[in-house]
């Protein structure tokens, strides 16, 4: 697994990220966010404070970057989580956690990989409810091209 401080990297370079952080009511609120100077596992950001209600106390929060073609089938995402402080120049995320992941450029591929992974969860979730797997009968497809009949 990368370190933090790499994914933050990795979620600078994608351009549109998304800082959520728990508000005063307990609810998360959600502003876009421009990741700044990063500083070993930390990394200033410019987001808007008073959309945040940001206190000067550290509070739980999130920070999700993506980025994706003009067909969403090349897709990236980098979620990180951790802390938000309010400090003189700006927001401070300090990241506990992070994951990110890429899609394949490949369409084929890519459906190929989100039908395998929706079969596998489909049989689990049976299996955890108890009921059979439903018997598949699979259509021949017609041959194609050269010495198709």
């Amino acid at each position: 697994m990368p370190a933090l401080g790499s994914l933050l990297a990795r979620a600078r370079g994608l351009g549109h990220a998304v800082l959520t952080v728990t508000g005063a009511d307990g609810y998360p609120v959600s502003a876009p966010a421009v990741i700044g100077v990063i500083e070993g596992e930390s990394a200033l950001l410019d987001a808007d404070e008073t959309l945040l209600e940001i206190d000067n106390r550290e509070r739980a929060a999130c920070l999700l970057a993506h980025r994706h073609d003009e067909r969403v089938s090349h897709i990236e995402q980098v979620a990180l989580q951790g802390k938000i402080t309010a400090e003189s120049s700006g927001l401070r995320f300090h990241a506990t956690a992070g994951q990110g992941f890429r899609a394949p450029r490949n369409t084929v591929l890519n459906n190929l990989l989100i039908g395998a992974v929706t079969r596998i969860r489909g049989r689990a979730e049976l299996r955890r409810m108890g009921q059979a797997l439903p018997d598949i009968e699979r259509i021949p497809r017609e041959p194609k091209g050269r010495g198709a009949r």
